[in-house]
């Protein structure tokens, strides 16, 4: 999805969608971000922050934060302010986070610095989307980590995470991830060894306390 053409620029940084995009808003829906951000974000944000705009008792903006991204019902950065007699409560609103999606996104990054010293090096100059799933955890992040080895051996491309949605469908961990990146430029990427793939010896995604932890040996 294309970023709407009423989307409006109130700032360098503040984004407007008016009352009037989509039949039913009773508040206009506001965004975050600068103009590379907009241009980057999940197209399914600018519906379901309208749809936020809908809610009854909604007060002023449906607003979304600059790591806005598709979520259950709100965008994942969704905020809202809802009148106490006439609003509604969801205690869902962005759906049930199951809390590892951070530590996935950490793990994709520490496999790439083994291979590039300076992860600030990688520009965002191509995206990639992925959709995965799995009923265990752990290889689902496994799965993750081997796409991104898939895309460095057939494309030289060295991707990082930047969006990921993880839920829990009919049994299945189904992740929907962006990663966006460039070409391997020798030039710029100072590389240290080249990842062959991930291996299951000693693999392991455990959830300790409030934290996840993942343990992962790759062959090089």
């Amino acid at each position: 999805m294309a970023v709407p053409k009423a989307l409006g620029r109130i700032s360098d940084t503040v984004w407007e969608l008016p009352a009037s995009y989509k039949e039913g808003m009773r508040v206009p829906a506001r965004i975050y971000g600068t103009e590379k951000l907009i241009q980057e974000m999940d197209g399914a944000v600018y519906d379901q922050i309208t749809n936020v705009a809908s809610l009854p008792g909604i007060m002023k903006y449906a607003l979304c934060m600059p790591d806005g991204h598709f979520g259950y019902g709100f965008p994942i950065g969704g905020v809202a302010a809802m009148d106490p007699e006439r609003g509604v409560i969801s205690p869902g609103g962005i759906g049930f986070d199951i809390n590892c999606g951070m530590r996935l996104i950490a793990a994709s990054d520490a496999t790439m610095n083994v291979m590039v010293e300076n992860l600030d090096s990688i520009q965002s100059l191509e995206r990639r989307e992925f959709q995965l799933q799995n009923e265990a955890l752990d290889m689902l992040l496994f799965d993750l980590l081997q796409e991104l080895i898939y895309y460095k051996d057939s494309e030289k491309l060295m991707l990082r995470i930047h969006q990921i949605q993880i839920k829990k469908e009919d049994g299945q961990h189904v992740l929907k991830a962006v990663a966006l990146g460039e070409r391997l430029d020798p030039n710029r990427h100072h590389t240290r060894v080249d990842v062959k793939a991930v291996t299951l010896h000693h693999f392991q995604l455990e959830k300790i306390g409030q934290d996840w932890r993942a343990l992962v040996i790759l062959d090089i």
